[in-house]
């Protein structure tokens, strides 16, 4: 994570999340200075099968979940079949040990050196005072060059993720992923102190 969020005052000049309803919003700008640094998610060196029938990655050992991965996430694989290594998945369905896309996926046995990163920027609620968010919105970006997704926010609504593509969309080749200073995103956010 390598953001920095600063809040925007509101027409009063005050930068703090003000009550809207029954919930807060303020808005902010997340200044990502490091993009997709640092963000491995599964522990290095895993023996991860993958299946194309059931688009599925296998792991021997090791926990997806405890590695915090959730439904939803894109992730990017290392050291698996080539045809895999160059996409970007969304995962579809998780346990400890089986992780789910619907992307195509190539059949290969796992050889020890396969790894997940996730591919995009965590996000924490607290950055923008909040406890707990129940919805993001983008509101202005200061790099139009780059295509962003918001990811889902987290279960207990702690964060989320901001992913950042160069081109298309997160169907496309891990190529096409963002890196380092990508700028300044304006985001609105609603939660709850």
């Amino acid at each position: 994570m390598t953001n920095t969020v600063t809040l925007k005052a509101d027409h009063h000049g005050i930068a703090k999340p003000h009550v809207v309803g029954h919930q807060y919003t303020v808005l902010g700008d997340c200044n990502i200075t490091s993009y997709r640094t640092g963000t491995t998610q599964t522990d290095p060196d895993q023996n991860i099968t993958a299946a194309s029938g059931g688009k599925t990655y296998t792991r021997a050992a090791g926990d997806y979940l405890l590695e915090g991965l959730v439904v939803g996430d894109h992730v990017v694989i290392e050291g698996s079949e080539s045809n895999n290594n160059d996409d970007v998945i969304q995962i579809t369905a998780l346990t400890d040990t089986i992780l789910t896309t619907t992307q195509a996926v190539a059949s290969g046995s796992g050889n020890g050196d396969e790894k997940f990163t996730h591919a995009g920027e965590k996000v924490l609620a607290s950055s923008f005072g909040l406890s707990t968010i129940s919805s993001v919105e983008i509101v202005g970006q200061e790099v139009h060059s780059n295509n962003f997704i918001l990811g889902n926010i987290s279960s207990d609504g702690t964060f989320f993720y901001i992913y950042a593509y160069t081109t298309g969309s997160a169907a496309l080749l891990a190529a096409s992923l963002a890196s380092g200073d990508i700028g300044v995103v304006t985001l609105k956010v609603t939660g709850n102190l």
